[in-house]
C-alpha cells in the first residue's frame, strides 16, 4: 500500500531502497514558500543499520505489508534470540538488533 511521504510515522515499516525500514523518529516541516516535507529517521528492519532521510509531502512510498503471530520465547544465545511459532511449533532466530531494548523483559516460555 502506498503513503505519502508526509504520513509515515514513527512505527511505521516502509520499504524503501529494496530493504524494509522502521520509522524511529519523524518531524514535519514547512518552511515559508518551500514545499513541507518530513524528515525521518529509519532503521533496518535486515541489517541494523540507521538512516536519515527526507520526503517530500508528495512524495509516496511503500508501506509495508505485516502479518502478526504469536510466538513464544524460549531462549537467547549469543546475538540471537529464539522463539517457537505458537501453531505450528516452528523456530526461528532473530538477530539482537531488532529485539532492541526489549530484551531484559523476555523471560523464558512469554507469548509475545
Amino acid at each position: 500500500m502506498k503513503i505519502l511521504g508526509s504520513d509515515i510515522r514513527v512505527g511505521n515499516i516502509i520499504e524503501y531502497k529494496n530493504d524494509l525500514w522502521k520509522c524511529l523518529k519523524n518531524q514535519t516541516s514547512n518552511r515559508g514558500n518551500l514545499r513541507s516535507h518530513n524528515q525521518v529517521e529509519l532503521k533496518s528492519i535486515t541489517k541494523g543499520t540507521k538512516l536519515n532521510e527526507r520526503f517530500r509531502a508528495d512524495e509516496t512510498v511503500e508501506k509495508a505489508s505485516l502479518e502478526e503471530k504469536k510466538f513464544q520465547f524460549l531462549y537467547s544465545a549469543n546475538d540471537e534470540f529464539f522463539f517457537m511459532d505458537s501453531e505450528n511449533f516452528e523456530q526461528i532466530s532473530i538477530n539482537k538488533t531488532l529485539v532492541e531494548n526489549c530484551e531484559k523483559l523476555l523471560k523464558e516460555n512469554l507469548e509475545v
